[in-house]
This record gives C-alpha cells, sequence and structure tokens, in this order.
C-alpha cells in the first residue's frame, strides 16, 4: 500500500485515487480544519466511517477520533 495510514486502495486511475485509510497520529482529536488535511497533505475527506455509522458531509468542522476510517480522494501526477 502506498503509506502506513493506508487500508485500502478503493479506485485508482491515471491522476487520482480513493482511499480508506486511518487518520494520521496528530489528526485524532482535531477537526478536519484543524488536521488543515487538504492544504498540508492533498487530501479530500469524502466520508468518515465510526463503527457502524458513516459520516456524510465532512465539513471543517468534523472532529476526527483515532479509531475512524476516512474515505479519501487524492489527486497525483
Amino acid at each position: 500500500l502506498i503509506r502506513p495510514n493506508v487500508l485500502d486502495v478503493l479506485e485508482q486511475t491515471g491522476w487520482q485515487t480513493v482511499a480508506e485509510m486511518r487518520p494520521g497520529n496528530d489528526w485524532g482529536g482535531k477537526t478536519i480544519g484543524e488536521a488543515d488535511i487538504r492544504r498540508r497533505y492533498g487530501y479530500t475527506i469524502l466520508a468518515i466511517v465510526r463503527c457502524e455509522e458513516t459520516i456524510i458531509p465532512v465539513t471543517t468542522d468534523t472532529l476526527m477520533k483515532q479509531r475512524d476510517s476516512l474515505v479519501t480522494l487524492s489527486k497525483h501526477d
């Protein structure tokens, strides 16, 4: 897999990847906005899976927990 936090690559094209991943060690307990994930890492969080619940839409105010699964979209060259 691409990175240690990546659980599964769900879809990959020539220029984008949809993946399921765990939050980074420093993301747990922070909101999406506080972690600044899009700017710092290039990930767009599409959904959060927490226990049996899927959280959609995800906003900058959505709180992440360390055991969450994040469904992400990222671009690559």
